[in-house]
């Protein structure tokens, strides 16, 4: 389990933001993979039926884990596994070095 020490608060400004933004050129190459992946079906509006899926379901809807006990802790561990902790504690830290650097 990884300890995140935070000794001043820190502020952030909409300039410290602007890393992550999208480029224009991200922008046009996620139109273009979706507008290939879309194929029209032509609805027939007198009947309910949804529209075909393009893909299979491949998975049971709903939840998939029983929690053994109330606890938060263990609920929290079911998002946020190890790896993902040490990301946001050292993106933290490098944050926060650059930030006293200023």
């Amino acid at each position: 389990m990884m300890i995140l020490e935070v000794n001043t608060c820190l502020d952030i400004s909409e300039s410290d933001c602007s890393d992550f933004g999208t480029s224009e050129t991200e922008s046009d190459s996620d139109s273009e993979s979706l507008s290939a992946a879309r194929q029209w079906c032509e609805l027939n509006t007198d009947t309910p039926n949804p529209a075909p899926l393009g893909f299979i379901i491949q998975g049971d809807p709903g939840r998939n884990f029983c929690p053994d006990s109330d606890d938060i802790l263990q609920f929290f561990e079911y998002f946020f596994d190890d790896g993902t902790l040490r990301i946001v504690c050292n993106e933290t830290n490098r944050y926060a070095s650059q930030y006293m650097k200023k």
